[in-house]
């Protein structure tokens, strides 16, 4: 199966926005600091783009 690059950037965008969660202090469940906001925002798109891109999705049929 081709790999979906939807589906690596989205990946990539929620490692980056964990990663970050770990070590800010100023960031928390429900509170962000700028950065970690941005994060978040690039994340939940990158998901959208996921979840309607024409790739099979993985664990779908």
């Amino acid at each position: 199966m081709a790999k979906n690059p939807a589906y690596d950037h989205y990946m990539r965008a929620g490692d980056a926005e964990r990663n970050h969660a770990k070590t800010c202090k100023s960031c928390s469940g429900s509170r962000r600091c700028a950065v970690g906001q941005q994060l978040w925002t690039a994340f939940e798109k990158a998901q959208d783009a996921h979840m309607s891109s024409p790739w099979p999705q993985p664990g779908r049929r």
